[in-house]
């Protein structure tokens, strides 16, 4: 069910957008807020969707969209605007609007394709900030160092992290400026300056790496000291890359699913994104037939013309030696030597939903074992594989109890319309009174 929340000081629009909706979402519940106090405890509820107007009595319309963004990133905004406000729709939509129409009632109806698009827009907010937060602690593994100077830039003071991060020991760095450590320090800057300068170091054995450096200086007994501290972010910027291509790994498998109407569409577009983006060289995927009692090859890439009439055929169930029909019937993961092929080892994955088994993926390394963390990754990717293709089912389904009805109204219809068959039906209805008053 949906929550929609209405902002808007008039009441006749209130309830013309109300009437509209609810023709449309019929079981939607509806918030009217029309001053700054409803608004206010509308925000401490869940709703999903704030349809709002720009021109307020009680308020701008661009600061209380960014009020409601601050306060809820989770729900879709829809804001009405006058015609000839471009600009002002320019500046809502940096603000996190979802979308804006035009305050009239020839374009109420675009509030349905606005509202469908920013319950998507939701969607794959949530599920990029799944995959960041999945990935956030790669780039959190950080070590900070410290080091206090004197106002002529001697080191007085640095922590065992600053000898880990440059490569000197406690003898050498007591002997060196802070200049030596960080070249581009400026003495006229620290104090005006509070934020963070990201800058490239030198190790002692001449290797650079990106650090975050933070500056800060006060006075004490008469004498200026300096200090910073250092946070090495190599692996960080490295990791952020990585988080990104994940992300948008995630979304692009996001994408795929909701785009394919077929299975083997929805298989044979993932196993090249999979193999692409995880650097992996083999990927399969086999989907159960239940009619035949059978996993069949549906989709695979990087396998050879031999390596895929061994693992990209068909299984029958009753195979009960083959790993791949043991990791289908036993939903668990399996592994296979894949020596005696002269490849890496082969993971398995069953393709599982809440109540079914859909299939198995494959994945292999020409040489090496797959690495634990692409293994977590798979393990994550065959679960969206796995409702991807539980979604397909069901639209299938649907599509063909639609066609069943279709079918049977599109046979009964000519007794509802046809006259020949009515007259004849009146006839039987006479001859049936006509033999019950002989009877009688």
């Amino acid at each position: 069910m949906l929550d929609i929340v209405i902002i808007d000081d008039e009441p006749q629009d209130r309830k013309l957008i109300i009437n509209f909706l609810r023709k449309k979402f019929p079981d939607a519940k509806f918030i009217e807020v029309t001053n700054r106090e409803e608004m206010n405890k509308v925000l401490e509820k869940d709703f999903d969707v704030v349809i709002m107007d720009y021109k307020l009595k009680w308020g701008n319309g661009i600061e209380i969209l960014k009020e409601i963004r601050s306060k809820r990133k989770d729900c879709g905004i829809i804001m009405f605007t006058s015609a000839g406000n471009e600009k002002i729709a320019v500046e809502a939509m940096k603000a996190g609007l979802d979308d804006y129409i035009i305050k009239a009632k020839e374009h109420l109806q675009d509030l349905i394709p606005a509202i469908h698009s920013a319950l998507k827009n939701i969607e794959e907010r949530r599920k990029r900030e799944e995959a960041e937060k999945r990935f956030r602690k790669l780039a959190e593994l950080t070590t900070e160092a410290i080091i206090i100077a004197d106002e002529n830039g001697k080191i007085i003071f640095w922590n065992k992290a600053v000898e880990k991060m440059f490569g000197y020991n406690g003898e050498e760095i007591k002997e060196k400026s802070i200049l030596e450590l960080i070249p581009s320090w400026d003495w006229q800057s620290i104090g005006k300056f509070t934020g963070i300068k990201e800058e490239v170091l030198i190790k002692n054995d001449g290797r650079e790496f990106v650090a975050e450096v933070s500056y800060t200086n006060w006075n004490s007994n008469g004498k200026t000291f300096y200090g910073c501290i250092i946070r090495d972010v190599t692996e960080k910027k490295r990791a952020e890359e990585e988080i990104k291509k994940l992300s948008d790994l995630y979304y692009a498998i996001g994408m795929i699913i909701n785009e394919s109407e077929k299975i083997e569409e929805l298989c044979s577009k993932l196993v090249y994104l999979i193999s692409d983006a995880i650097e992996v060289d083999m990927v399969g995927i086999h989907i159960y037939n239940e009619a035949n009692k059978c996993l069949q090859p549906v989709a695979h890439v990087g396998f050879s013309d031999e390596l895929a009439n061994i693992f990209m055929i068909e299984r029958k169930i009753e195979e009960k030696g083959c790993e791949l029909i043991r990791a289908f019937i036993e939903r668990e993961e399996k592994r296979i030597d894949g020596e005696q092929w002269k490849i890496g080892e082969i993971f398995i994955l069953p393709l599982v939903t809440k109540n079914e088994v859909h299939g198995v993926l494959q994945v292999a390394m020409k040489r090496d074992k797959i690495a634990l963390i692409k293994e977590n990754l798979l393990r994550s990717i065959s679960e969206e594989i796995a409702a991807g293709i539980a979604k397909i089912k069901a639209h299938e389904k649907v599509k063909e109890a639609l066609e069943k009805e279709r079918e049977f109204k599109r046979r009964i219809a000519h007794y509802f319309f046809n006259p020949i068959a009515i007259a004849k039906g009146y006839l039987l209805m006479a001859l049936e009174e006509y033999l019950s008053l002989i009877h009688i």
